[in-house]
């Protein structure tokens, strides 16, 4: 039965323009402590004193530990974990190094800028620990941003005061790194992978080379095989036992670009960007075998194993996945960026995950955040999408519409408690229950007082543990063009001298790329 409401809440409001706020990168009022452990943090409790909100009979089954935010504009890529320590690459800080003893009380040892690469904006991408965390290997490829590619080897012996021992330009375009033994792999994009002896001083001397490897992504190490995921989406078994004699002995093709891969025994999970997460039998490791894709809504970027759990970055959050059966990846729920922080917007980057057992480290935009995963939890999970809607101009009489779809991305079923826009909004059917895995669409409907900008909410209640009063931001009458407007006529140069003009597409599909550094 369908149920029309009109909903008018000055908190939704006001929810909605702390969101706006947020994503322009504008903190509220009050709020330049960067300590962690206050309550507008990460995993903050910021609905516990709205008297709407009914409380949640679950758990959540990924639990914030502690957030170390760094500057406003850091970009934490790779992340690795080691005994008490945490390291990270970052887009424009070089390398940080944390305490991790106890992951809900991070704490800031050393970071470290490199003598290769550019010194404004000190960056590296990739890391490789030895054994006993006296050596991190660090490597950066070379792009428009970064003038060179590098291997730093870095001193890490006493963390509170990381020394850089030597940096290796390589004309290669320089991934993923790992230790073996007394052997540093590289992987080198169409150069296949590399093979280095290191020298105890910092030194690195090449030793072989494995070809036809395509687009060798990164590089992980069990026992005498190397296992090598690229871009091309093969995935590739190299018998290292001879590093002189280093050869391909098996492959498996993923169907999806392979960015990272995380081993335990005889099963193996890979991230595959757009694609999703792979399962893989390693029953014969010379032979991976594929078991398994399941799709993620994000980007799959990094992918870590802790107990009985596969723990996947994604872009938008990160994803654990329970794997007691060995067979199936089983999707527990996901954990987003705190959308109320101003500096990790719901819109922000989550690039590079670790695991420790049951804790995961997670680098995000700005921040390192740790979590705690309790496997006997379970829970439903709220995902809303489109998470804004800029809908199309409105006026009295002329209103405009557009859908979100609500899904359960947990384990148990949702409950909806209510769906309310602010003045101006009309909400039209809401589903009473969502079971996994499924989804329901809401129709928003707007008709604004007037014609002027449009900003206001919808405000979702629901017993999702950790968002149970989640609100979308809408947006419209913003001025410019907007959705059904008609294009003005414009000019494009072709990359070959010539000039498309736009009435020559009418009719066409276009898609518009575009890139922002800031």
């Amino acid at each position: 039965m369908a149920r029309i409401h009109e909903r008018h809440r000055a908190g939704g409001a006001a929810a909605a323009l702390a969101a706006l706020l947020a994503l322009a990168g504008c903190p509220p009022d009050g709020d330049d402590d960067d300590a962690v452990g206050d309550d507008d943090a990460v995993g903050g409790d910021d609905t516990a004193d709205d008297d709407d909100t009914t409380p949640s009979p679950w758990s959540d089954p990924i639990e914030v530990l502690d957030t170390y935010e760094g500057g406003n504009f850091s970009e934490l890529l790779e992340v690795q974990t080691w005994g008490d320590r945490v390291a990270f690459c970052t887009g424009v800080q070089g390398m940080n190094l944390y305490d991790a003893a106890d992951p809900a009380d991070l704490v800031f040892l050393d970071k470290i800028s490199f003598s290769l690469g550019d010194s404004f904006y000190p960056r590296c991408q990739h890391l490789a620990v030895d054994g006993e965390g006296e050596r991190i290997y660090v490597g950066s490829h070379a792009d428009q941003i970064q003038p060179e590619s590098f291997i730093s080897v870095i001193d890490a012996s006493n963390p509170a005061q990381l020394a850089e021992l030597q940096a290796h330009p390589r004309e290669e375009n320089v991934e993923g790194l790992a230790v073996a033994g007394d052997l540093l792999l590289v992987a080198a994009h169409d150069q296949g992978m590399l093979i280095f002896d290191r020298g105890a001083g910092g030194e690195l001397t090449e030793r072989a080379r494995v070809d036809g490897l395509y687009n060798a992504w990164a590089v992980v190490v069990a026992g005498e095989l190397a296992y090598v995921p690229s871009a091309e989406g093969i995935l590739s078994v190299v018998d290292i036992a001879d590093p002189d004699a280093a050869v391909v002995v098996g492959s498996v093709d993923l169907g999806g670009a392979a960015k990272d891969l995380a081993i335990d025994g005889d099963r193996a999970v890979v991230a595959l960007g757009a694609t999703g997460v792979a399962l893989l039998s390693l029953e014969d490791p010379r032979q991976p075998v594929l078991i398994e894709i399941e799709d993620t809504p994000g980007s799959a970027l990094a992918v870590d194993l802790g107990t009985a759990a596969a723990y996947v970055s994604d872009w938008n959050d990160i994803r654990v996945f329970d794997l007691s059966d060995r067979d199936d990846l089983v999707a527990i729920g996901r954990e987003p960026l705190d959308p109320s922080n101003a500096s990790t917007s719901a819109e922000s980057r989550t690039l590079g995950i670790a695991a420790r057992d049951d804790v995961i480290f997670s680098s995000n935009w700005t921040e390192l955040v740790s979590y705690r995963y309790h496997a006997d939890r379970r829970a439903p999970d709220l995902v809303v999408a489109p998470q804004s809607l800029w809908m199309a101009d409105a006026a009295p009489g002329e209103p405009a519409s557009a859908a979100m779809l609500l899904a359960n991305h947990g384990t148990e079923p949702l409950t909806v408690h209510s769906v309310e826009g602010t003045s101006g909004i009309t909400i039209g059917w809401t589903p009473d229950v969502i079971e996994p895995g499924q989804q329901g669409a809401v129709t928003v409907l707007l008709e604004p007082e007037d014609t002027a900008q449009y900003l206001g909410g919808v405000q979702i209640l629901s017993d999702d543990p950790d968002q149970p009063d989640l609100d979308v931001l809408v947006r419209a009458n913003g001025g410019g063009i907007g959705v059904g407007d008609s294009v003005a006529g414009m000019s494009f140069v072709r990359l070959d001298g010539g000039v498309i003009q736009l009435a020559d597409l009418a009719g066409e599909v276009i898609l518009l790329d575009y890139f922002a550094t800031f």
